[in-house]
């Protein structure tokens, strides 16, 4: 556990915006992997509707990527479903089966927001990832696990 200061790069949360594509929407540090490298990896990333709720590893740039594509397919989506992902770098030779259960966490509970409160498809409460993703980078980082609040009644609670 005294590694996971030099093992966590960065977190982001990306998603597919219905004019420009695949896309990073935020991430912790900011600019850390840049447009040109997300572009590189898009499909990765933001994957198919079949690969949706499997952890993805993508070795890329001297990074190891884990994410967890996210699918919500309902008809009040433009396209009829929300597509998104949450992912974690670390160096490329980092050990990191102890994120994995993190990373599917951290999307369940993004999954769960947006089925309960539209949290990610409304931007006002979207944009409040500017805030919760630093806090859970920082907090993972500094004490291996994390307790952010999101609202008056919701707080992500990581712990590796």
């Amino acid at each position: 556990r005294a590694m996971s200061k030099e093992v966590l790069k960065c977190i982001f949360f990306s998603e597919f915006d219905n004019v420009v594509g695949p896309r990073i929407t935020f991430q912790c540090p900011l600019n850390f992997l840049s447009n040109d490298q997300f572009d590189e990896i898009s499909e990765y990333v933001i994957t198919k509707p079949q690969l949706a709720g499997k952890l993805i590893t993508i070795c890329a740039f001297n990074f190891k990527i884990i994410g967890l594509p996210v699918c919500l397919e309902q008809a009040k989506y433009a396209r009829n479903a929300l597509l998104f992902t949450v992912g974690f770098v670390f160096s490329q030779d980092a050990y990191t089966a102890h994120y994995e259960p993190v990373v599917r966490k951290l999307a369940s509970i993004f999954r769960s927001l947006e089925t309960e409160t539209e949290f990610l498809s409304k931007e006002e409460s979207k944009n409040k990832l500017l805030i919760i993703l630093p806090n859970i980078f920082r907090e993972l980082v500094n004490q291996s696990e994390c307790s952010v609040p999101v609202d008056s009644v919701n707080t992500i609670n990581l712990k590796l």
